[in-house]
């Protein structure tokens, strides 16, 4: 049995960029309509999973595969 720890090799970093946008209608003094979009991974950036750490198969230490997609979330909310 080996000494090494926990985790020893790492994947290539991330990117990601997460907005959102919101907007208050005011309808009556008292009564107000909110509008908010929240999206994660605005620009579809593709990221790399961590490299395959299987010592015996042939694709040790390769990345063969990315994970990432937009999502978008809408939400309207009615305040009295």
């Amino acid at each position: 049995m080996g000494t090494l720890g926990l985790n020893p090799i790492y994947g290539p970093g991330r990117w990601e960029m997460d907005a959102n946008i919101s907007k208050t209608f005011k309808i009556t003094e008292s009564k107000n309509v909110a509008f908010r979009m929240d999206s994660s991974n605005v620009f579809n950036h593709p990221n790399p999973v961590n490299p395959s750490l299987d010592l015996n198969a042939g694709n040790f230490g390769e990345i063969n595969n990315k994970t990432g997609s937009r999502s978008l979330a809408a939400q309207v909310r009615f305040q009295f």
